[in-house]
């Protein structure tokens, strides 16, 4: 897990910042999606209705995305790190343990 979180962080450290985002303000949960992808979706409008702050990448439209998401082994989409431990699929029980113990 320690070379997931390492990996992971010195890819988005390497990413500008959008226009009034601080370094500081980096959200916890990450996740890899792709267009076709309907569990991405209803991941997406999980963490909207629980106002859980999240990044997405999409890895049919970022070939840096891409390649992160294939060095960090995922397999499926969604592919979510959540405080730096993977989960492939949504299931929100199973998120939100896993988000739980990340706060």
């Amino acid at each position: 897990m320690k070379k997931t979180v390492l990996l992971l962080m010195v890819w988005l450290f390497s990413l500008p910042l959008r226009a009034g985002e601080a370094a500081t303000a980096q959200p916890s949960v990450y996740m890899f999606t792709q267009d076709f992808c309907p569990a991405c979706l209803g991941a997406e409008q999980y963490f909207r209705d629980h106002h859980i702050r999240y990044l997405s990448f999409d890895i049919d439209k970022d070939p840096k995305a891409l390649a992160m998401f294939r060095r960090l082994g995922a397999r499926g989409t969604p592919f979510i790190l959540v405080g730096g431990k993977p989960m492939t699929g949504f299931d929100p029980a199973v998120f939100q343990r896993l988000y739980d113990t990340t706060r």
